[in-house]
């Protein structure tokens, strides 16, 4: 290997092959930061990093051989392509001091290579999709984004829908998503999303170091399902200090999200760079070393040597693994149960209602047989089931609603609670019924 490029590339490379051009046999640090190469004897010459300020500085990719070479192989021509769009680069939720994270999930590894967070401008990042849809034709793209930029999500949404064309977009998302954003994110062409749910106990999640709630990935779920978006996020299992009660808790939950479609259950690996990979001792966890099924590809030594991506250790992963059996359990009769439901109902919401006004029709679709049961809220109930659309303190509808009495509001969101027609944390409460009424989602006739 003669040169490896650090970090951030477009700059380095660069940097690299001009230094090339000039014969130069192995660039110096001080002429392309961000290079490593040898020296005539060995010796390893280079170091630091470069990172771009402005993401809107870099030039739209480029991707004339991928296509070129589908249109030559005679068995690639009727692909329809997915192009990667990149809006961001590193994790705003992600911060490190002295190269140590002081805040992120911590089982990731993922975005070690930056200093700090960036995104393209709105304008950028619609101009930049247009220009790929009619240079190639293709209307299905993929944003790499770990994690959108919040600030700017609403308005690059809006920004993608301004342009012609319909789009078949996925991205990834963090929570909280609010239903505008969401809103925004379907005209835009959004029709699959992978979140950051990852567990559905808020004191896990707090182990895990999300800085969410297990409310928030209930509101996104159901958001998914009104939104008709495909939801394909993980819940991720036997991670390293998770006990009964998160596991308790975890079933809990899972009883209230039937209704929406089923996670992918993962299981927790141990990541090169991760927080729990620098500190395992503060979550129970020794001799982390590379994984063995690595000595298949490299020589022993370097099996062991190298910095490689996933480890494995010494724990309680036997423990774990028992202590999650009754949710992987629990998790294949969601899934069993969802597809017999969708097959009874494919164009439904499992739990939808009719607003009529000044009472509404709630309809739970989630049975083994027979018709749905039917529920009717009036007046008042009506209201403050809408009011619960986003997760609500009950403190907001105390203030809302003060003509109605604390101990009513309170009986009425607990009876919908033992219903499974809301879900409760706290002292914050969600509706989990979404709207039937496809008319909601079409704009009026010109004129």
């Amino acid at each position: 290997m003669d040169y490896v490029v650090n970090g951030e590339g477009e700059r380095p490379f660069a940097g690299l092959l001009e230094a090339m051009a000039h014969g130069r046999p192995a660039p110096e640090p001080s002429d392309v930061p961000g290079v490593f190469g040898r020296s005539v004897d060995g010796r390893v010459l280079g170091g630091g990093r470069s990172q771009l300020t402005r993401l809107d500085d870099l030039p739209v990719p480029d991707f004339d051989a991928y296509f070129q070479e589908l249109r030559e192989c005679s068995n690639l021509r009727t692909i329809l392509p997915q192009v990667p769009v990149e809006t961001s680069r590193g994790c705003w939720w992600h911060r490190a001091h002295s190269g140590r994270p002081s805040r992120g999930c911590r089982f990731c590894n993922l975005n070690l290579q930056w200093r700090g967070y960036r995104s393209k401008s709105p304008g950028r990042v619609a101009d930049e999709i247009e220009v790929l849809s009619r240079k190639y034709s293709t209307l299905r793209f993929a944003f790499m984004d770990n994690v959108l930029n919040p600030a700017r999500m609403g308005a690059m949404f809006e920004a993608i829908a301004g342009k012609d064309g319909d789009l078949d977009l996925f991205t990834e998302l963090r929570v909280p998503v609010p239903r505008a954003v969401f809103s925004g994110m379907r005209r835009a062409g959004v029709r699959r999303v992978q979140v950051g749910i990852e567990a559905l106990s808020t004191p896990l999640l707090e182990k895990m170091g999300k800085g969410t709630r297990t409310i928030d990935n209930v509101a996104v779920m159901k958001r998914c399902e009104e939104f008709d978006v495909e939801n394909h996020s993980n819940l991720l299992l036997e991670f390293p200090g998770s006990d009964a009660s998160d596991v308790a808790e975890t079933l809990r939950v899972l009883d209230f999200v039937r209704i929406f479609r089923p996670l992918r259950i993962v299981r927790f690996w141990l990541g090169e760079g991760s927080p729990i990979a620098e500190n395992p001792g503060a979550f129970g966890l020794s001799a982390v070393r590379n994984h063995p099924w690595y000595r298949a590809v490299f020589p022993g030594e370097l099996a062991e040597r190298l910095p490689l991506m996933v480890k494995t250790c010494r724990g309680d992963r036997e423990r774990q693994r028992k202590l999650w059996g009754p949710v992987r359990d629990a998790v294949r009769r969601w899934r069993r149960d969802h597809d017999a439901w969708k097959r009874r109902f494919p164009c439904l919401p499992l739990l939808g209602y009719s607003d009529g006004g000044n009472f509404l029709l709630l309809r739970d679709r989630a049975v083994s047989s027979g018709a749905p049961k039917t529920y009717r809220l009036k007046g008042i109930s009506r209201e403050l089931y809408l009011a619960c659309d986003e997760p609500r303190p009950i403190a907001d509808l105390l203030r809302e609603f003060p003509s109605i009495s604390e101990v009513k509001i309170r009986a009425f969101l607990e009876d919908m609670t033992k219903k499974r027609l809301m879900f409760q944390e706290g002292d914050c409460c969600l509706s989990l019924a979404t709207h039937e009424n496809i008319r909601r989602f079409c704009p009026p006739p010109p004129g």
